[in-house]
C-alpha cells in the first residue's frame, strides 16, 4: 500500500520525531505526514513547535497527515518527564514510531543542571531516557497495530572518531567536536544494547546515519562548527545532500514497513550498511549501556 507520489503508506501509525522544528527532524516529520502518519512534532518552546506544525501543515506533499505539537528542553529531566506525559495523553492507543533525531554542539563547556555536559545530555542520555520513559506506550503501540514499534536513532559519521567516556561531565579534556563523537558513539552502541534486551517482536531499534546534511546546525553550534557552516555554505547545494533527500535515503528508510522487524540494524545512503567496528564490539556496547542505565537510575528515570 502507498501513499501520495509513492510513498510506502504509514496511515494509522503514530510518530514522534525530537528535533523537529527545523532541519533533518523537520524534513523527517514532513516525509512521515506525507505518508500519512501523525507525527508528534518536537520542538524545544511550544512556540517552535507550533510554527513548525503550521509549516507542515500548509505543504502540499505533506497534507496527508496530521501534526501535532509537543515541546520540551531535552537537557532537562523534568521536561523530558513531561514530555512523554504528554506523548501518552495525546496517543491513547500506543505509540508506533519514536524517532530520536535532536541534536546539538557547543563551542564551550556547558553543564545541565544535573551536571552533565550538554551535548551529552541532548544526544545521548535524552534519547536513552526517552525511550525508557515511553516502551510501554511504544509496546502498546504494537499491541494495538499488530505490529511491532520502532525506535530510531539519528546518528553521524562522526561516531566513527568517538570513544565511550566515563566523565559525563567533562571536568577536564572538553572540546565541541570531541563531546559530539563520544555521545553519538555512545548513542550508537547504547542502541544495539538495547536491541539485543527487547522482544523484537513488541520494539525493535535500529539507527540512521543522514550523512553529510546541510542545515543551521553548525551555525547555531558556533565554534568549529560554525566555521565550516560558513565554509560550505556557497557550496552547499551542489556537495551536500538537502534534508530532505537524507530523510527520504536514511530515517524514511529504517522506517518503512518492510524494516519494522530489522532490530539493531544500521542504515545509511539508501540501504543497509554496517557501522563502525568500535561501535559493534561487544564490550563497548556493553560498557556503555550499562554506564548509561546507571546513569538513567541516579537522574530518576
Amino acid at each position: 500500500m502507498t501513499g501520495v507520489n509513492g510513498t510506502a503508506s504509514l496511515s494509522g501509525r503514530v510518530a514522534l520525531v525530537t528535533g523537529a522544528a527545523d532541519g533533518l527532524g523537520f524534513a523527517t516529520a514532513a516525509e512521515l505526514g506525507r505518508a500519512a502518519a501523525t507525527v508528534l512534532v518536537h520542538g524545544r518552546t511550544q512556540l517552535k513547535a507550533e510554527r513548525a506544525v503550521q509549516r507542515l501543515a500548509e505543504m502540499p506533499h505533506s497534507q496527508a497527515g496530521r501534526y501535532i505539537p509537543v515541546y520540551a528542553e531535552l537537557s532537562s529531566g523534568s521536561e523530558l518527564r513531561d514530555l512523554a506525559s504528554n506523548v501518552r495523553e495525546l496517543t491513547p492507543d500506543g505509540l508506533h514510531v519514536l524517532i530520536n533525531n535532536a541534536g546539538a554542539q557547543f563551542s564551550e563547556r556547558r553543564l545541565t543542571v544535573d551536571g552533565l555536559e550538554m551535548t551529552t545530555a541532548v544526544v545521548h542520555v535524552a534519547a536513552a531516557a526517552l525511550s525508557r520513559l515511553l516502551i510501554g506506550h511504544l509496546r502498546k503501540g504494537a499491541a494495538t497495530a499488530g505490529a511491532p514499534s520502532q525506535v530510531i536513532n539519528v546518528t553521524s559519521i562522526n561516531e566513527r572518531f568517538g570513544r565511550p567516556v566515563t566523565d559525563w561531565s567533562y571536568a577536564t579534556g572538553y572540546g565541541q567536536v570531541r563531546a559530539y563523537s563520544n555521545a553519538k558513539l555512545m548513542a550508537l552502541a547504547y542502541t544495539y544494547g538495547l536491541a539485543r534486551r527487547i522482544d523484537e517482536n513488541e520494539v525493535t531499534v535500529s539507527a540512521a546515519d543522514p550523512g553529510a546534511v546541510f542545515t543551521d546546525f553548525g551555525r547555531k553550534a558556533g565554534g568549529s562548527a560554525g566555521r565550516m557552516n560558513r565554509l560550505l555554505r556557497p557550496v552547499a547545494p551542489l556537495l551536500i545532500a538537502s534534508p530532505e533527500r537524507a530523510a527520504r535515503r536514511s530515517v524514511m528508510l529504517a522506517v518503512a514497513p518492510g524494516n519494522a522487524r530489522r532490530t539493531g540494524a544500521f542504515y545509511a545512503r539508501g540501504a543497509r550498511r554496517t557501522s563502525s567496528r568500535r561501535s559493534r564490539e561487544k564490550p563497548v556496547i556493553d560498557r556503555v549501556y550499562a554506564l548509561t542505565e546507571e546513569r538513567l537510575a541516579e537522574l530518576g528515570f
